[in-house]
């Protein structure tokens, strides 16, 4: 049995009210007594005596994390930071609980993200986030990588995300 439900809740599919259904096993002289266009209460698939069960589902959607920024790029000189915003996006079907954000640097460099936490992101919701990034002095000259990682909870679940890569070249 594969059971496939739409992609948004809706008003035949809702998050978290149970959906009950039967699944009827029939032979072909079964079948002909059943029509697909119609709906059968339970006393008629009862009497049909054929292979039946009762099941019920209960929606419960999940959470997706989105970051993006316009780039993952930045060209500063060795005395400059870096300031740039991304944007957190919930792109699931439920809602995300306790965003946590955090940074990964390179070797004695300090970052900051604002807000690191953030407390709900509803469904098609964003939010600005913004990243300070600052080189130790005497930094070499090179490209750096800053690691963004995000984690939420949505029903009690960890929803997995990708890390973003910000690149900060030092001139």
């Amino acid at each position: 049995l594969k059971l496939f439900l739409p992609e948004r809740a809706d008003e035949a599919v809702r998050m978290d009210e149970p959906l009950e259904f039967w699944v009827v096993v029939l032979d072909v002289a079964q079948a002909r007594a059943f029509a697909a266009d119609r709906v059968y209460a339970p006393e008629e698939i009862e009497k049909s005596h054929a292979g039946r069960a009762r099941l019920v589902v209960i929606p419960r959607g999940a959470g997706r994390i989105e970051v993006s920024a316009p780039t993952l790029f930045s060209e500063i000189a060795p005395s400059e930071s870096v300031a740039a915003t991304f944007s957190l996006r919930n792109t699931g079907t439920r809602r995300l609980d306790n965003v946590k954000l955090s940074v990964q640097t390179p070797l004695d460099w300090s970052a900051t993200l604002v807000p690191d936490i953030v407390p709900a992101l509803d469904v098609n919701r964003e939010t600005a986030v913004r990243l300070t990034v600052a080189p130790p002095p005497g930094v070499a000259v090179g490209d750096y990588e800053v690691r963004i990682k995000s984690e939420s909870f949505a029903w009690g679940r960890r929803v997995p995300s990708e890390d973003k890569v910000y690149r900060v070249a030092v001139k």
